[in-house]
């Protein structure tokens, strides 16, 4: 009876070893075509698991089933590197991590089915031998009509696409497998074993990782000619993954100055040299109260408005009551000020110039729209250019641009950041540039 455990154990470690061995080729293949991958190819431990469906990922490991991992080898080692680069692809967009949010059965479905199209258009678009099968036509006609809705084929944007407009297919495609590569067991907390599943400060922690090593690929990318990303849909996902989203306030510190402000600044003053002074010389301290300390505070900003007939009135004047109100009741910027209230649509209709905070209050109580004609974004850059040349923005570091994102933006970066902010009805599908950066809006009821 021992003999018989002792032989079926060494039979399973066999077969655990050859996996091994066949997720190191796959591996070796993928980075001979793909260096930049380097880090994203060495970011995942093995572990053998004969509950699942050939292979799956939690972000941290590689899960395999060694009975049907060799047997898909042994049938065709192409499958096996798509595999390999389906879940990379799952990790470096953090699909794991948004899998959370999603807790009724239709829509962890549907979930999965987002990030597996996601997934899928990724490594179709890899044009190595190592991975390239016959095109598929039926899967290129998904991709088009997708793409129709979406510029960018993100699994939230994929999921939202699929949910409202698309539901009937999706349904279809989930019964028929057409796109189902790997085990998304290790996605939901309920769907794994308990002992496999990792606290929130580990999954944040390895997120973190994912994001940093997506940064990385992108840079790699951008630099390597001969990649196998010949289609150019990685790396354009990735450039719109790694856009960093800020908040008003974070935005705002940006594009702080530092100055001398008319303040007494206490933490510069030594009780000591004063207690000195007064208990040798008398009534004569030693040290007197500085006047003035260096703070970090806008002086220059500007605020355009899309007033095109996209953008609706009403959240402009949300937007105008919110982020004036944010301004005037926080310390980021100096007494004297420069504000320009820009409206444009596809030319600049208005320049309303704000120098003090209290202004600020006024605007907003007597705010009106003025245009409602089309969208271009350009005609506002060169008009605060203009001001600069003339000497009116000195000092300017930041420009937050308030629009749906239906416009025509700038080629290049101006010399000051700008931050396109997006209500957040519209913010999944829109793309700025790789210069400027992308602030969310929640709108309050």
């Amino acid at each position: 009876m021992e003999d018989n455990i002792n032989t079926k154990n060494k039979e399973e470690r066999d077969w655990e070893k050859t996996g091994i061995k066949v997720l190191d080729m796959a591996k070796q293949e993928l980075f001979l075509g793909m260096r930049y991958m380097f880090l994203a190819l060495n970011m995942l431990g093995y572990k053998a698991d004969r509950r699942i469906r050939f292979v799956a990922t939690d972000g941290r490991f590689l899960y395999y089933n060694p009975v049907l991992l060799i047997e898909n080898y042994k049938k065709n080692p192409t499958d096996v590197n798509r595999a390999y680069l389906h879940m990379i692809m799952h990790c470096l967009f953090r699909h794991i991590y948004d899998a959370e949010k999603y807790k009724d059965e239709d829509d962890i479905q549907l979930w999965n089915l987002s990030c597996d199209i996601c997934a899928e258009y990724l490594v179709d678009g890899i044009e190595l031998s190592c991975v390239i099968k016959p095109e598929n036509t039926k899967r290129q006609q998904i991709y088009k009509e997708i793409l129709a809705k979406s510029r960018v084929l993100s699994a939230a944007n994929i999921f939202y696409i699929l949910k409202t407009q698309m539901n009937n297919q999706a349904q279809m495609w989930i019964a028929s497998g057409e796109f189902e590569v790997d085990d998304h067991a290790y996605w939901h907390a309920d769907q794994s074993d308990k002992d496999n599943t990792s606290s929130d400060e580990d999954n944040n922690k390895q997120e973190e990782k994912w994001e940093n090593a997506a940064k990385k690929m992108q840079s790699a990318m951008t630099f390597d000619s001969g990649r196998g990303d010949t289609k150019g849909n990685l790396l354009k996902m990735l450039k719109a993954v790694n856009h960093k989203e800020i908040s008003y306030r974070d935005f705002l510190r940006k594009s702080a100055v530092t100055r001398e402000s008319m303040h007494v600044d206490m933490d510069s003053f030594d009780y000591g040299f004063y207690n000195y002074g007064m208990t040798v010389y008398g009534n004569m301290p030693l040290i007197e109260e500085l006047e003035y300390r260096e703070e970090s505070r806008i002086k220059d900003f500007v605020i355009v408005i899309d007033t095109s007939g996209s953008c609706a009135f009403t959240l402009v004047q949300k937007f105008i009551n919110e982020t004036l109100g944010i301004l005037t009741e926080s310390d980021l910027f100096f007494e004297k000020i420069r504000l320009h209230i820009i409206q444009c649509d596809n030319q600049v209709q208005e320049d309303i110039v704000i120098n003090d905070l209290k202004q600020a209050e006024s605007f907003k109580d007597n705010f009106a729209v003025k245009g409602f004609g089309g969208t271009d974004f350009r005609p506002a850059f060169n008009y605060i250019e203009k001001l600069r040349q003339m000497g009116e923005l000195k000092s300017l570091k930041g420009v937050l641009y308030f629009t749906d994102g239906y416009g025509i933006y700038p080629e290049h970066k101006p010399p000051y950041d700008v931050a396109f902010v997006f209500p957040e009805m519209y913010d999944a599908d829109r793309i700025v540039p790789g210069w400027a950066i992308r602030v969310e809006w929640k709108v309050e009821e």
